[in-house]
């Protein structure tokens, strides 16, 4: 029982962040992923040992929330944020399913398809097609503090060609601030190198403001829940792909309501 809690516990967080996600709700997320671990306690055979412990979690969860009948119909308790958070919501369940398990928990398409038993060349043509259907109201106006113009009009072009909108450049945390205030981004995307700061006093620029920040040039393992939205940190070397891809996942992260998620990340 022992080895079983320690392959199953540091799955949790991610597994009540996703409960959360894909039911719309914090609670009833939570009350999905006590019956799935329930099932597991009483069918352990259930959890084969040569497959990844996360992949039959993710199913067990998807049975506990399909044998109530929850997975025929659109979340009932709605508390995703925004217009991006609606709209996932309004989504066909296996297309909620499918976008969350890889934008937000990070699994690989084909991860997800075996998670949801679905061929992957279906996996392939529902992504697209879904991340197609969000384009329009997934478009975040965001907020870029970088001193060098080069990389700093670089990074311009790349949330335009993403579809986003810059809605300023700051050289500095203080008019950075004053630009947040002035016209209200969805995200910020901060450079942590030369005269920036690091992430202590951006986070301070924004405080009250919840506001999802993706740092370039940290290390990974810099990404913690302080309070408010969650820091996103690319390690060098980066390339425009991971900035693109670190961008959606930071939106993605609004999805969940605030307090299901520091629970998730910080539990």
């Amino acid at each position: 029982m022992r080895a079983f809690a320690g392959s199953i516990l540091p799955l949790l967080p991610r597994l009540r962040r996703y409960a959360a996600a894909i039911t719309g709700s914090s609670r009833t997320g939570d009350r999905y992923v006590e019956l799935c671990l329930e099932t597991l306690i009483q069918e352990l055979q259930r959890l084969a040992p040569h497959r990844g412990t996360a992949v039959q979690l993710f199913e067990l969860l998807h049975d506990a929330i399909d044998a109530c009948g929850l997975g025929n119909e659109a979340p009932a308790e709605l508390e995703f944020d925004g217009s991006l958070g609606r709209a996932v919501g309004c989504l066909p369940t296996v297309d909620r399913r499918l976008l969350l398990l890889t934008l937000l928990e990070r699994f690989s398409l084909n991860r997800a398809a075996e998670i949801l038993a679905m061929p992957k060349q279906e996996a392939r043509h529902r992504f697209a097609r879904t991340c197609a259907a969000l384009r329009d109201v997934c478009v975040a106006r965001i907020l870029v503090i970088e001193d060098r113009k080069p990389l700093a009009d670089g990074l311009a072009d790349l949330i335009s060609q993403s579809g986003h909108t810059v809605i300023g450049i700051a050289t500095d945390t203080r008019s950075a601030a004053a630009l947040a205030r002035r016209r209200h981004p969805d995200l910020v995307l901060a450079d942590l190198h030369r005269g920036m700061g690091g992430i202590g006093p951006v986070r301070a620029m924004l405080k009250g403001e919840d506001l999802p920040v993706v740092f370039l040039g940290g290390r990974p393992e810099a990404l913690r829940w302080r309070g408010g939205a969650p820091v996103f940190v690319i390690d060098d070397p980066w390339d425009p792909r991971m900035v693109e891809d670190m961008i959606n996942r930071a939106l993605f992260s609004r999805v969940t309501d605030d307090t299901a998620l520091s629970q998730a990340v910080g539990g």
